[in-house]
């Protein structure tokens, strides 16, 4: 993470996590506006979000959800490449 990333972006870690959606409305909003800093669709060790009820379910205190499911019917792949290349969830 560079200075220029507030703490707050990271939850007091030292490295960002960076998303590349496959979802057209997605990318046109940050075609539009830029980078988004975002939560993941649920909490930390739940059961992923995989359509636009289920994230309204597991996060109810936020203001809008995109409509939509994922295509694959499974949570983002992770990969850690501050030291070469380490998937850390597919």
């Amino acid at each position: 993470k560079k200075k220029a990333v507030p703490s707050w972006v990271v939850a007091g870690g030292k490295t960002v996590g960076l998303r590349v959606p496959d979802h057209n409305t997605t990318l046109a909003l940050l075609k539009l506006c830029g980078p988004l800093a975002a939560t993941s669709a649920n909490l930390s060790k739940d059961e992923p979000a995989l359509n636009a009820t289920a994230v309204k379910k597991a996060l109810p205190g936020i203001d809008h959800v995109i409509p939509g499911k994922v295509k694959t019917g499974k949570a983002s792949q992770v990969v850690d490449t501050t030291a070469g290349l380490k998937v850390l969830r597919s």
